[in-house]
């Protein structure tokens, strides 16, 4: 029942193939030389409730849920980088 551990080679190929499901920090710049860290906003317009409900769980982010049908606006926008701390809130409506 002795199991040898795998070769080193074998163990790194696993981490660069495993899900990153939780969002990375990433560095932006702010006022005066000071570097924020957090995640990427994602781009949650034109997606089911349930579909933002998932994805942000996955990412580790809270979000803030208003309406319903599929998201329409939110703040912050797709792409900029989430202050620790901050909700992404995001407004639903029914399609047209």
């Amino acid at each position: 029942m002795n199991e040898e551990p795998a070769p080193a080679a074998s163990r790194s190929a696993d981490l660069q193939t495993a899900p990153q499901d939780k969002a990375e920090p990433e560095l932006a710049p702010s006022a005066g030389r000071v570097y924020v860290a957090g995640p990427r906003v994602p781009d949650f317009r034109g997606k089911p409730m349930i579909a933002v409900m998932r994805e942000s769980a996955a990412r580790g982010m809270d979000v803030e849920l208003v309406g319903s049908g599929v998201a329409r606006e939110q703040k912050p926008a797709p792409g900029t980088i989430l202050p620790a701390g901050e909700k992404i809130h995001v407004e639903f409506a029914r399609p047209q």
